[in-house]
């Protein structure tokens, strides 16, 4: 009886495992749809230019040039009208018309306006925007807490962010303080407490969060290039 029962919670463990997966995206003929993971089913007929994988039970679509959201049963739930969108992150999807960027809710209403001449995805609670041709960041209220005044700037991760000024990169932190002056050619993300930097593009670095040098890396004779997005 038990063996019976074990074998019975196995398969509906994998039954809710398998129908929580989200749908795949396949290519026909240079278009995109989408289909069941594990039954091949399509659920999206390859109708689309461009497809995005699914996060938070969306997924990027794009129709004439326009980008919308398809939900997990394939319906088109918001209307292909952007023309640049950024996948859901905490209910939030970056959009733009034209060149003024925002955010939109999932039911594809403005929850932060469309102001910004840029916008990239939250990180860790706050996004980088862009006020006449310079980077600051916003929470998800949409209120400033890094003012724009940075060229450039990468997303928040442990807390800190990089951010460029007179063509040198440094950090802030989530209250707008610089903590690491700008003192570098480049500078990369946070991964556990540590960050490459580079200097000359020659001399290379890991520091941690308190701009301290942990490790530096020997010099190459022909420097790797390096190739982030950067905002």
């Amino acid at each position: 009886m038990m063996k019976q029962l074990l074998s019975i919670s196995f398969f509906l463990l994998l039954s809710i495992a398998l129908l929580a997966q989200s749908p795949s995206r396949f290519y026909d003929k240079g278009l995109a749809g989408y289909k069941n993971p594990v039954t091949g089913e399509i659920i999206v007929p390859a109708t689309y230019q461009a497809g995005s994988d699914f996060q938070e039970g969306f997924a990027i679509v794009m129709q004439n040039n326009l980008l919308g959201y398809i939900n997990e049963q394939g319906l088109l739930v918001i209307p292909c009208r952007f023309n640049d969108a950024g996948l859901f992150v905490n209910g939030l999807a970056m959009a733009a018309i034209g060149n003024a960027y925002g955010f939109i809710n999932t039911k594809g209403e403005w929850a932060i306006a469309n102001k910004y001449d840029f916008a990239d995805s939250f990180s860790e609670g706050y996004a980088c925007v862009g006020v006449n041709g310079k980077r600051g960041f916003i929470n998800a209220q949409g209120e400033m807490v890094v003012q724009p005044t940075y060229s450039s700037a990468r997303s928040f991760h442990e807390g800190l962010a990089a951010v460029q000024l007179n063509n040198l990169w440094g950090y802030v932190n989530t209250a707008g303080n610089l903590v690491i002056d700008c003192a570098w050619q480049t500078a990369f993300d946070f991964n556990n407490g540590e960050a490459l930097v580079l200097k000359d593009n020659t001399h290379e670095f890991n520091i941690n969060t308190k701009g301290k040098v942990t490790l530096e890396i020997p010099m190459r004779d022909e420097p790797e290039k390096f190739e982030e997005e950067q905002h």
